[in-house]
C-alpha cells in the first residue's frame, strides 16, 4: 500500500511547487515577474504583472524559475 502512496505524493508535487507566495516567480534570476494560475501536466498558466498577459508556460522551466522575493 505505501507504494500506492508515494505515487499519489508524486503526481501532486508539481501543483505544491507553486503554493502560497511560491506562486510568485520570475523568468530567470532578472525576468519579469509573474504569478502561478493554474497548474496542468505538462505546463502552468501564468500571469505577467509586467504586462498583463496570460499564457501557457511549460511546468519544467517555471519549477526551474527563481520565486520572486
Amino acid at each position: 500500500m505505501g507504494g500506492v502512496e508515494e505515487e499519489g505524493a508524486e503526481f501532486r508535487r508539481p501543483a505544491a511547487a507553486f503554493e502560497g507566495l511560491a506562486r510568485f516567480r520570475t523568468f530567470g534570476p532578472d525576468g519579469p515577474l509573474y504569478e502561478v494560475l493554474g497548474v496542468g501536466p505538462n505546463t502552468v498558466r501564468v500571469h505577467v504583472f509586467d504586462n498583463g498577459e496570460e499564457f501557457d508556460y511549460r511546468l519544467d522551466r517555471a519549477i526551474n524559475d527563481p520565486v520572486a522575493n
